[in-house]
């Protein structure tokens, strides 16, 4: 899967991922930026 945006990606994995959630946007936030900081700190 490739998204243009991370914006595009937020809400495919809101919908896809965290749809039980009452904010699912910010569930998919928080998971990529943990994403993020395991990936950045990980390899750092």
């Amino acid at each position: 899967m490739a998204y243009k945006s991370v914006d595009k990606l937020q809400n495919a994995l809101g919908e896809k991922v965290f749809h039980y959630t009452k904010d699912k946007k910010k569930a998919a936030g928080r998971a990529l930026g943990t994403m993020v900081e395991i990936i950045t700190c990980g390899f750092g």
